[in-house]
């Protein structure tokens, strides 16, 4: 069963759908494995950023998890790395931060 909703704002699209999912786990007699299936929600914003998207959200399930989601579109001829960091109030995060090749290749130049 799904259920999705889509809310259009001036800037920002923003997604809300729920899920199933289905995890196996061992049985507890030891032998064996059993399927259970568990339900979570989620919410997503997409938005324009200059010419970039950026998506913004969030999920949890209905067994304790959740986490945040945050993605940021790189364009075309904009190379760039990627580096964790981690906050003292949250989970370890991706972020793109520009390459100091692709740096020095965009000031001195093709053929440099």
């Amino acid at each position: 069963m799904a259920s999705l909703r889509v809310g259009l704002m001036q800037e920002a699209v923003t997604l809300r759908f729920t899920y199933t999912f289905e995890e196996s786990l061992p049985r507890r007699e030891g032998v064996g494995m059993m399927a259970r299936q568990y339900s979570g929600a989620a919410t997503f914003e997409f938005r324009r950023e200059g010419e970039a998207w950026v998506v913004a959200g969030h999920f949890f399930d209905d067994i304790g998890r959740s986490g945040q989601v945050s993605l940021a579109q790189v364009l075309p001829g904009a190379s760039s790395t990627l580096s964790r960091t981690s906050g003292a109030s949250g989970p370890e995060q991706l972020q793109a931060e520009p390459s100091a090749a692709a740096d020095s290749a965009r000031r001195d130049g093709p053929g440099s």
